[in-house]
């Protein structure tokens, strides 16, 4: 719990002003939009992918976000989060589907996320077993499947504000 404490006191330094930062652009919503009212940020990234079909093929994507496609070994602290309903580690094709949001490794097991990500619309904290994390590539389909022991959310985290979005 020392180390969560410890990594969580300094990812907190960074917190407020991406919060204010947000507001300040009207863009408040950022973390459960408008529509998602009721809803955790997983089940309305995965429902929007649900409609949208398959999305963006990973083969022919050249761009993302207005950025470029990630060098393998470029990023390698970030990992993707995943629903574990309907995870498949030995269909790699399927993994598309089923993230949901990021995070960084902090250190040897530990995950930084944002508290909205792990944060349920009842403001509880995602079980563990709901929730996977994929490590080791650029690309949705390679990498590795690690399970999730603990999910800690931020005690000061508050949904409204965006105040100490954070977990591990």
């Amino acid at each position: 719990m020392k180390i969560a404490k410890t990594a969580a006191a300094l990812a907190l330094a960074f917190v407020p002003a991406c919060a204010a930062q947000a507001q300040d652009n009207g863009l408040s919503n950022v973390a459960v939009p408008e529509t998602a009212t009721g809803m955790s940020v997983m089940r309305h990234v995965l429902d929007l992918k649900a409609q949208a079909g398959t999305g963006v093929d990973a083969d022919s994507a050249s761009r993302i976000f207005g950025g470029r496609a990630a060098q393998e070994g470029a990023w390698p602290a970030q990992v993707s989060l995943h629903s574990t309903d309907g995870l498949d580690p030995r269909d790699p094709q399927k993994r598309g589907s089923s993230q949901f949001c990021g995070g960084s490794i902090i250190a040897r097991q530990w995950i930084l996320t944002a508290a909205h990500c792990v944060v349920n619309a009842d403001e509880s904290v995602m079980a563990p077993n709901a929730v996977a994390v994929r490590s080791g590539a650029v690309d949705l389909r390679g990498g590795d499947i690690r399970d999730v022991e603990r999910v800690i959310e931020h005690e000061d985290n508050d949904p409204l504000s965006l105040d100490a979005d954070i977990a591990l």
